[in-house]
């Protein structure tokens, strides 16, 4: 009756014990391939030089290299990293303890037009979502909106992310003016024209008028 109480208090000790050496220490269960995937289609717009990217994921602090313990792989701080990154719209990271292998899955952020402040000469782009961020891997063209005054910038912003695609396809030029209106100019076959939306508020009935 001794020994067996001696086993109930003993056995989970080794056990715990092992299972430490195993995931903390043993060459077991290591990193042993990583994959890194992009989501969307980085072609022809896009570089690969993903050098922002790269500088997060060789962080001594995620353990995201070949030979680290999937254990101390950290997985929370590495997602919450790369997902700072202004162009990731969303990032996950996930690793399989039997083959070894971590996954790196990074979903960017779409552009549908570029925005240049004629002040400072800065060019940035804008999502579909309407968030405004910088991307250094997009080499591709899209529609470019004028601004001279930031402080306007995330009305603008808003408005371009609620504009249907065949209207940013048509999209020549868009300004927004001193006084607050957003102006655009629009290619239709080959004629050009401008539509003033005013403070961009009310866009659907504007746009079925339009239309």
């Amino acid at each position: 009756m001794k020994y067996k109480r001696v086993l109930v208090w003993v056995l989970p000790s080794i056990v715990i014990a092992l299972m430490a050496y195993l995931l903390g220490y043993s060459n077991f269960l290591e990193v042993k391939t990583i994959d890194r995937n992009l989501s969307a289609d980085y072609s022809a717009d896009y570089s690969t030089d993903f050098k922002d990217l790269d500088s997060v994921i060789n962080k001594a602090e995620f353990h995201l290299n070949l030979g680290a313990k999937l254990a101390r792989v950290n997985v929370r701080g590495a997602e919450k990293a790369l997902a700072e990154i202004p162009w990731v719209a969303k990032a996950s990271v996930s690793r399989n303890w039997i083959s070894g292998k971590v996954s790196i899955t990074i979903e960017p952020r779409v552009p549908i037009a570029t925005v240049i402040n004629q002040a400072s000469g800065t060019a940035a782009y804008i999502d579909k979502t309407g968030v405004v961020y910088r991307d250094p891997n997009f080499k591709g063209s899209l529609p470019s909106i004028a601004i001279s005054n930031s402080k306007y910038l995330k009305r603008l912003a808003s408005f371009v992310a609620q504009l249907p695609s065949e209207l940013i396809d048509n999209l020549e030029n868009l300004t927004l003016m001193a006084s607050g209106d957003l102006e655009t100019q629009i290619s239709n076959g080959n004629q050009s024209f401008s539509v003033n939306w005013g403070d961009g508020r009310k866009f659907e009935a504007k746009w079925l008028i339009l239309q």
